[in-house]
C-alpha cells in the first residue's frame, strides 16, 4: 500500500491547558497571514500577470544558465550570458526605432 494514503497513527488527546495556546498562537499567525498576504495583493492586483510573467522567465533563465554552465563550464556559461545581453541590445534597439516612429 502507497504510505501516504495510510492513515495516521492513533494521537492521545492533548490537555486542554497545552491546545489553548497553541489555538492562540496559531490564530495570530493565520490572521497575520492572510493580511499580509492580501496587502500584498492589493498592492500588486494590476501586475499580478506582469510578477509571474517576471518571475517565470526569471526561474527559466537561472535554470538555462545553470544548465549551460553544469555541461559545458564557466566560458559556455560567460558565452551565454555575453550572447544574452548582445540580443536584449537588439531587441531593445528594434523597439526604440518602433517607438519614436510612432512618435513622429
Amino acid at each position: 500500500m502507497i504510505d501516504f494514503l495510510r492513515p495516521p497513527t492513533h494521537q492521545p488527546e492533548r490537555p486542554i491547558e497545552a491546545v489553548d495556546p497553541e489555538y492562540r498562537r496559531l490564530r495570530i499567525q493565520v490572521f497575520v497571514g492572510i493580511f499580509v498576504g492580501y496587502a500584498g495583493y492589493y498592492l500588486v492586483r494590476k501586475n499580478f500577470t506582469g510578477l509571474f510573467g517576471y518571475l517565470g522567465g526569471s526561474l527559466s533563465a537561472n535554470i538555462l544558465i545553470g544548465y549551460v554552465v553544469d555541461r559545458g563550464g564557466w566560458d559556455a556559461g560567460f558565452a551565454l550570458i555575453v550572447a544574452a545581453c548582445v540580443l536584449s541590445i537588439v531587441l531593445t534597439a528594434m523597439t526604440v526605432r518602433v517607438e519614436a516612429r510612432h512618435a513622429a
